[in-house]
């Protein structure tokens, strides 16, 4: 899994929220430290905060 600053119109994005968007990758600049960026162009739809489904180990979200 790789891991995206996001920039632009993230609008009410907060940690936890699943969203879909549009946008492109910010090419990073030759041996800079940090992540990696995504220009959010649109959010084109936002399903709120992200649950876990009934069974599934509590670190399962955090491992992935």
């Amino acid at each position: 899994m790789k891991t995206y600053a996001l920039v632009g119109a993230t609008g009410d994005i907060k940690v936890g929220d699943l969203v879909q968007f549009h946008g492109t990758k910010v090419r990073k600049v030759k041996n800079s430290t940090g992540d990696q960026t995504f220009a959010v162009e649109k959010i084109s739809r936002d399903y709120g905060p992200c649950t876990l489904k009934p069974g599934a180990p509590a670190n399962a979200a955090s491992s992935r």
